[in-house]
Protein backbone atom coordinates (compact mmCIF):
# COMPACT_ATOMS: atom_id res chain seq x y z
CA UNK A 1 0.00 0.00 0.00
CA UNK A 2 1.56 3.33 -1.08
CA UNK A 3 2.25 5.14 2.21
CA UNK A 4 2.05 9.31 1.13
CA UNK A 5 -1.38 9.10 0.84
CA UNK A 6 -2.71 6.67 3.74
CA UNK A 7 -6.21 8.37 4.97
CA UNK A 8 -7.55 8.98 1.36
CA UNK A 9 -6.85 5.02 0.96
CA UNK A 10 -8.65 4.32 4.12
CA UNK A 11 -11.39 6.57 3.66
CA UNK A 12 -12.94 6.34 0.36
CA UNK A 13 -11.34 4.10 -1.87
CA UNK A 14 -12.62 3.95 -5.57
CA UNK A 15 -14.12 0.64 -6.60
CA UNK A 16 -12.31 -1.02 -9.46
CA UNK A 17 -15.73 -1.94 -11.26
CA UNK A 18 -16.94 2.17 -11.18
CA UNK A 19 -13.82 3.04 -12.87
CA UNK A 20 -14.27 0.35 -15.56
CA UNK A 21 -17.77 1.93 -16.47
CA UNK A 22 -17.23 5.11 -16.49
CA UNK A 23 -13.92 4.85 -18.68
CA UNK A 24 -15.89 2.28 -20.67
CA UNK A 25 -18.68 4.97 -20.86
CA UNK A 26 -16.40 7.50 -21.58
CA UNK A 27 -14.54 6.16 -24.35
CA UNK A 28 -16.95 4.31 -26.22
CA UNK A 29 -20.53 6.01 -25.23
CA UNK A 30 -20.15 8.52 -27.82
CA UNK A 31 -20.29 6.69 -30.64
CA UNK A 32 -18.80 7.14 -33.76
CA UNK A 33 -15.33 6.67 -35.62
CA UNK A 34 -11.88 8.41 -36.22
CA UNK A 35 -11.33 9.99 -39.70
CA UNK A 36 -9.30 7.90 -41.89
CA UNK A 37 -6.72 9.89 -44.30
CA UNK A 38 -8.30 8.06 -47.47
CA UNK A 39 -12.03 10.06 -46.35
CA UNK A 40 -10.60 13.07 -45.44
CA UNK A 41 -8.77 13.58 -48.98
CA UNK A 42 -11.42 12.81 -50.55
CA UNK A 43 -13.71 15.28 -48.93
CA UNK A 44 -10.96 17.95 -49.57
CA UNK A 45 -10.79 17.22 -53.45
CA UNK A 46 -14.42 16.88 -53.87
CA UNK A 47 -15.18 19.85 -51.39
CA UNK A 48 -16.57 22.93 -53.45
CA UNK A 49 -20.06 24.88 -53.64
CA UNK A 50 -22.09 25.06 -56.84
CA UNK A 51 -21.15 27.64 -59.30
CA UNK A 52 -24.15 27.73 -60.58
CA UNK A 53 -27.74 27.44 -59.64
CA UNK A 54 -29.69 24.12 -59.74
CA UNK A 55 -26.55 21.73 -58.74
CA UNK A 56 -26.07 18.19 -60.11
CA UNK A 57 -25.99 14.60 -58.39
CA UNK A 58 -22.38 15.22 -58.04
CA UNK A 59 -23.13 18.19 -55.92
CA UNK A 60 -25.07 16.48 -53.89
CA UNK A 61 -22.54 13.50 -53.28
CA UNK A 62 -19.98 16.50 -52.45
CA UNK A 63 -22.42 18.00 -50.02
CA UNK A 64 -22.89 14.44 -48.06
CA UNK A 65 -19.06 13.56 -47.90
CA UNK A 66 -18.05 17.62 -46.90
CA UNK A 67 -21.49 17.09 -44.21
CA UNK A 68 -19.24 13.58 -43.11
CA UNK A 69 -16.24 14.92 -42.77
CA UNK A 70 -17.21 17.76 -40.28
CA UNK A 71 -19.53 15.15 -38.16
CA UNK A 72 -16.12 13.00 -38.72
CA UNK A 73 -13.96 16.01 -37.04
CA UNK A 74 -16.29 16.64 -34.30
CA UNK A 75 -15.99 12.90 -33.29
CA UNK A 76 -12.60 12.95 -33.44
CA UNK A 77 -12.60 16.15 -31.11
CA UNK A 78 -14.57 14.08 -28.36
CA UNK A 79 -12.47 11.23 -28.26
CA UNK A 80 -9.72 13.21 -27.78
CA UNK A 81 -11.51 14.83 -25.27
CA UNK A 82 -12.64 11.56 -23.48
CA UNK A 83 -9.27 10.18 -23.62
CA UNK A 84 -8.02 13.42 -21.56
CA UNK A 85 -11.01 12.33 -19.33
CA UNK A 86 -9.72 8.97 -18.49
CA UNK A 87 -6.26 10.13 -17.89
CA UNK A 88 -7.57 12.28 -15.09
CA UNK A 89 -9.67 9.67 -13.83
CA UNK A 90 -7.11 7.19 -14.14
CA UNK A 91 -4.59 10.12 -12.09
CA UNK A 92 -7.35 10.74 -9.52
CA UNK A 93 -7.53 6.75 -8.44
CA UNK A 94 -4.04 6.39 -8.18
CA UNK A 95 -3.84 9.33 -5.91
CA UNK A 96 -6.62 8.15 -3.87
CA UNK A 97 -9.11 10.97 -4.47
CA UNK A 98 -12.26 11.12 -2.72
CA UNK A 99 -15.54 10.05 -4.74
CA UNK A 100 -16.92 13.70 -4.98
CA UNK A 101 -13.37 15.10 -6.51
CA UNK A 102 -13.70 12.06 -8.97
CA UNK A 103 -17.29 12.92 -9.88
CA UNK A 104 -16.29 16.93 -10.19
CA UNK A 105 -13.75 16.42 -12.48
CA UNK A 106 -15.89 14.17 -14.92
CA UNK A 107 -18.85 16.99 -14.91
CA UNK A 108 -15.98 19.99 -14.83
CA UNK A 109 -14.30 18.78 -17.89
CA UNK A 110 -17.67 16.99 -19.87
CA UNK A 111 -19.02 20.74 -19.25
CA UNK A 112 -15.73 21.74 -20.89
CA UNK A 113 -15.89 19.47 -23.51
CA UNK A 114 -19.40 20.64 -24.95
CA UNK A 115 -17.66 24.13 -24.64
CA UNK A 116 -15.24 23.41 -26.97
CA UNK A 117 -17.42 21.25 -29.30
CA UNK A 118 -19.52 24.15 -29.78
CA UNK A 119 -16.97 27.17 -29.90
CA UNK A 120 -16.76 26.99 -33.43
CA UNK A 121 -20.32 27.29 -35.48
CA UNK A 122 -20.83 26.95 -39.11
CA UNK A 123 -22.21 30.16 -41.53
CA UNK A 124 -22.20 31.22 -45.13
CA UNK A 125 -20.62 34.86 -46.10
CA UNK A 126 -20.60 37.01 -48.75
CA UNK A 127 -19.55 40.15 -49.80
CA UNK A 128 -20.41 43.71 -50.97
CA UNK A 129 -18.59 45.92 -53.10
CA UNK A 130 -17.65 49.28 -51.62
CA UNK A 131 -14.68 51.60 -52.91
CA UNK A 132 -14.08 52.92 -49.44
CA UNK A 133 -13.69 49.26 -48.30
CA UNK A 134 -16.06 49.41 -45.89
CA UNK A 135 -20.00 47.40 -46.17
CA UNK A 136 -22.22 50.97 -45.81
CA UNK A 137 -21.86 54.34 -44.17
CA UNK A 138 -24.90 53.87 -42.04
CA UNK A 139 -25.99 50.56 -40.78
CA UNK A 140 -29.00 49.03 -38.61
CA UNK A 141 -26.44 49.71 -35.39
CA UNK A 142 -26.30 53.13 -35.85
CA UNK A 143 -22.23 53.74 -35.99
CA UNK A 144 -22.33 55.77 -38.75
CA UNK A 145 -19.00 56.62 -40.68
CA UNK A 146 -17.67 52.97 -40.08
CA UNK A 147 -14.56 54.19 -40.72
CA UNK A 148 -15.01 57.08 -37.81
CA UNK A 149 -16.30 54.23 -36.14
CA UNK A 150 -12.91 52.73 -35.93
CA UNK A 151 -14.42 49.53 -37.54
CA UNK A 152 -13.93 50.26 -41.09
CA UNK A 153 -13.44 47.12 -43.57
CA UNK A 154 -13.80 44.80 -40.67
CA UNK A 155 -17.53 45.18 -40.32
CA UNK A 156 -20.10 42.54 -41.04
CA UNK A 157 -24.11 42.48 -41.57
CA UNK A 158 -25.38 39.69 -39.36
CA UNK A 159 -28.53 37.98 -40.53
CA UNK A 160 -31.39 37.80 -37.94
CA UNK A 161 -30.08 34.76 -36.23
CA UNK A 162 -26.95 36.08 -35.20
CA UNK A 163 -27.74 40.02 -35.20
CA UNK A 164 -30.83 39.07 -32.04
CA UNK A 165 -32.44 42.34 -32.21
CA UNK A 166 -29.54 44.67 -32.49
CA UNK A 167 -28.33 43.17 -29.01
CA UNK A 168 -25.18 41.98 -31.24
CA UNK A 169 -24.34 45.17 -32.20
CA UNK A 170 -20.16 45.55 -31.35
CA UNK A 171 -20.02 42.19 -30.59
CA UNK A 172 -17.16 40.72 -32.39
CA UNK A 173 -16.34 37.58 -34.44
CA UNK A 174 -13.36 35.54 -35.12
CA UNK A 175 -14.02 34.09 -39.02
CA UNK A 176 -12.48 31.98 -41.26
CA UNK A 177 -12.97 30.29 -45.01
CA UNK A 178 -13.25 26.21 -44.40
CA UNK A 179 -14.60 23.39 -46.81
CA UNK A 180 -14.01 24.54 -50.44
CA UNK A 181 -10.64 24.10 -51.97
CA UNK A 182 -11.41 26.35 -54.49
CA UNK A 183 -12.78 29.64 -53.18
CA UNK A 184 -10.70 29.41 -49.68
CA UNK A 185 -7.23 30.84 -49.10
CA UNK A 186 -5.01 27.84 -48.28
CA UNK A 187 -4.49 27.80 -44.34
CA UNK A 188 -8.14 28.89 -43.77
CA UNK A 189 -6.95 32.55 -42.17
CA UNK A 190 -9.60 34.18 -40.33
CA UNK A 191 -10.42 37.84 -39.84
CA UNK A 192 -11.74 39.36 -36.83
CA UNK A 193 -15.22 41.74 -37.67
CA UNK A 194 -17.45 43.80 -35.83
CA UNK A 195 -21.18 43.38 -36.07
CA UNK A 196 -22.44 46.59 -37.30
CA UNK A 197 -25.67 46.31 -39.15
CA UNK A 198 -28.03 44.05 -40.05
CA UNK A 199 -28.50 41.78 -43.33
CA UNK A 200 -32.63 41.53 -43.83
CA UNK A 201 -34.22 38.22 -44.94
CA UNK A 202 -35.33 37.73 -48.73
CA UNK A 203 -37.62 35.10 -48.67
CA UNK A 204 -38.37 35.97 -52.44
CA UNK A 205 -34.88 33.63 -53.14
CA UNK A 206 -33.58 30.54 -51.89
CA UNK A 207 -31.49 30.57 -48.66
CA UNK A 208 -28.77 28.56 -51.45
CA UNK A 209 -29.06 31.14 -53.86
CA UNK A 210 -29.86 35.23 -53.05
CA UNK A 211 -31.32 34.28 -49.62
CA UNK A 212 -28.60 34.27 -47.54
CA UNK A 213 -29.86 35.78 -44.72
CA UNK A 214 -33.02 34.10 -43.84
CA UNK A 215 -33.98 33.08 -40.87
CA UNK A 216 -32.57 30.97 -39.38
CA UNK A 217 -29.41 30.96 -41.57
CA UNK A 218 -26.06 31.95 -39.74
CA UNK A 219 -24.85 34.14 -42.36
CA UNK A 220 -22.10 37.51 -42.60
CA UNK A 221 -22.11 40.05 -45.08
CA UNK A 222 -18.59 41.28 -45.26
CA UNK A 223 -16.71 44.21 -46.72
CA UNK A 224 -15.03 43.16 -50.07
CA UNK A 225 -11.57 44.05 -48.38
CA UNK A 226 -12.23 41.47 -45.56
CA UNK A 227 -13.64 38.76 -47.63
CA UNK A 228 -10.82 38.85 -49.62
CA UNK A 229 -8.49 38.26 -47.02
CA UNK A 230 -10.12 34.55 -45.92
CA UNK A 231 -11.85 33.72 -49.61
CA UNK A 232 -11.23 34.54 -53.46
CA UNK A 233 -12.59 37.59 -54.43
CA UNK A 234 -14.60 35.63 -57.14
CA UNK A 235 -16.15 33.60 -54.73
CA UNK A 236 -20.03 34.32 -54.65
CA UNK A 237 -20.57 32.25 -51.11
CA UNK A 238 -18.29 30.61 -49.25
CA UNK A 239 -18.74 28.22 -46.05
CA UNK A 240 -17.59 29.03 -42.81
CA UNK A 241 -16.87 28.64 -39.21
CA UNK A 242 -17.27 31.60 -36.74
CA UNK A 243 -16.88 32.20 -32.65
CA UNK A 244 -17.51 35.11 -30.65
CA UNK A 245 -13.79 36.79 -29.36
CA UNK A 246 -13.08 39.53 -27.55
CA UNK A 247 -12.74 42.49 -28.82
CA UNK A 248 -9.31 44.66 -28.86
CA UNK A 249 -10.17 48.35 -29.24
CA UNK A 250 -7.90 51.78 -28.60
CA UNK A 251 -9.23 54.52 -27.32
CA UNK A 252 -11.75 54.66 -24.44
CA UNK A 253 -15.41 53.93 -24.83
CA UNK A 254 -16.70 56.52 -27.34
CA UNK A 255 -20.19 58.36 -25.94
CA UNK A 256 -22.00 60.50 -29.14
CA UNK A 257 -24.74 62.88 -27.97
CA UNK A 258 -27.80 63.82 -29.34
CA UNK A 259 -31.32 64.42 -29.13
CA UNK A 260 -32.80 67.82 -27.93
CA UNK A 261 -34.49 69.21 -24.72
CA UNK A 262 -37.42 66.32 -23.97
CA UNK A 263 -35.31 63.47 -25.58
CA UNK A 264 -32.01 63.10 -24.98
CA UNK A 265 -29.80 60.18 -26.89
CA UNK A 266 -25.99 58.49 -26.49
CA UNK A 267 -24.59 56.43 -28.98
CA UNK A 268 -21.91 54.29 -27.41
CA UNK A 269 -19.19 52.55 -29.60
CA UNK A 270 -15.62 51.66 -29.63
CA UNK A 271 -16.53 49.10 -26.69
CA UNK A 272 -14.00 46.25 -25.72
CA UNK A 273 -13.87 43.49 -23.99
CA UNK A 274 -17.24 41.22 -25.33
CA UNK A 275 -17.96 44.51 -27.58
CA UNK A 276 -21.76 44.08 -26.70
CA UNK A 277 -23.67 46.00 -24.32
CA UNK A 278 -26.68 45.37 -23.05
CA UNK A 279 -27.01 48.18 -19.61
CA UNK A 280 -26.78 51.56 -19.35
CA UNK A 281 -26.78 54.58 -16.65
CA UNK A 282 -26.43 58.21 -17.00
CA UNK A 283 -26.04 60.53 -14.08
CA UNK A 284 -26.04 64.53 -14.30
CA UNK A 285 -24.34 66.48 -11.25
CA UNK A 286 -27.93 66.93 -10.28
CA UNK A 287 -29.38 63.81 -10.68
CA UNK A 288 -28.90 59.62 -9.55
CA UNK A 289 -28.33 57.01 -11.69
CA UNK A 290 -30.86 57.17 -14.42
CA UNK A 291 -30.89 53.44 -16.40
CA UNK A 292 -31.69 54.40 -20.32
CA UNK A 293 -33.58 52.29 -22.60
CA UNK A 294 -32.40 50.77 -26.46
CA UNK A 295 -33.62 52.55 -28.59
CA UNK A 296 -32.45 50.70 -31.58
CA UNK A 297 -28.83 49.44 -32.16
CA UNK A 298 -26.66 50.88 -29.70
CA UNK A 299 -28.53 53.88 -29.19
CA UNK A 300 -29.87 54.56 -25.83
CA UNK A 301 -32.20 56.98 -24.90
CA UNK A 302 -33.37 59.15 -21.60
CA UNK A 303 -36.06 61.33 -21.44
CA UNK A 304 -34.43 62.90 -18.25
CA UNK A 305 -33.37 67.16 -19.05
CA UNK A 306 -29.53 66.87 -18.62
CA UNK A 307 -28.58 70.20 -20.05
CA UNK A 308 -26.10 71.96 -18.33
CA UNK A 309 -25.23 69.49 -16.47
CA UNK A 310 -21.31 67.14 -16.62
CA UNK A 311 -22.34 63.72 -17.50
CA UNK A 312 -21.10 60.22 -16.00
CA UNK A 313 -21.59 57.04 -17.38
CA UNK A 314 -21.94 53.41 -15.98
CA UNK A 315 -21.98 50.76 -19.41
CA UNK A 316 -22.62 46.99 -18.66
CA UNK A 317 -21.58 44.28 -21.06
CA UNK A 318 -23.00 40.63 -21.94
CA UNK A 319 -20.49 39.21 -19.64
CA UNK A 320 -21.73 41.41 -16.74
CA UNK A 321 -18.51 43.17 -16.62
CA UNK A 322 -19.40 47.30 -15.44
CA UNK A 323 -17.43 50.13 -16.26
CA UNK A 324 -17.98 54.11 -14.96
CA UNK A 325 -16.61 57.04 -16.65
CA UNK A 326 -17.18 59.94 -14.19
CA UNK A 327 -17.79 63.84 -15.65
CA UNK A 328 -17.03 62.14 -19.24
CA UNK A 329 -18.86 65.07 -20.55
CA UNK A 330 -18.51 68.71 -19.04
CA UNK A 331 -21.35 71.15 -18.00
CA UNK A 332 -21.54 73.09 -21.59
CA UNK A 333 -21.85 70.29 -23.55
CA UNK A 334 -23.56 70.57 -26.92
CA UNK A 335 -25.76 67.52 -28.81
CA UNK A 336 -23.85 65.87 -32.23
CA UNK A 337 -20.38 66.35 -30.03
CA UNK A 338 -18.60 62.97 -29.08
CA UNK A 339 -16.63 61.86 -25.77
CA UNK A 340 -14.02 59.63 -24.58
CA UNK A 341 -14.35 57.50 -21.04
CA UNK A 342 -12.49 54.70 -19.99
CA UNK A 343 -12.09 51.31 -21.53
CA UNK A 344 -12.67 47.20 -20.62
Amino acid sequence: MDQSYPSSRACCPVPTSLFVKISQFLLWGGGGHLTSKASFISARRLGSFPEEKGGSSLHSRVKIIISQRREEREQDKRKESQVRIIILIVVAYQMGALKVVLLYLIVHQAWKITADDEEWKSATATYVKDTNGSIVVEGACGYGDLHKATYGKYSAGLSSMLFNRGSACGACFEVRCVDHILWCLQGSPSVILTATDFCPPNYGLSADYGGWCNFPKEHFEMSEAAFTEIAEKKADIVPVQHRRVKCGRRGGLRFTVSGNFHFYQVLISNVGLDGEVIAVKVKGSKTAWIPMARNWGQNWQSNANLIGQPLSFEVTTSSRKTLTSYNVAPANWQFGQTFEGKQF
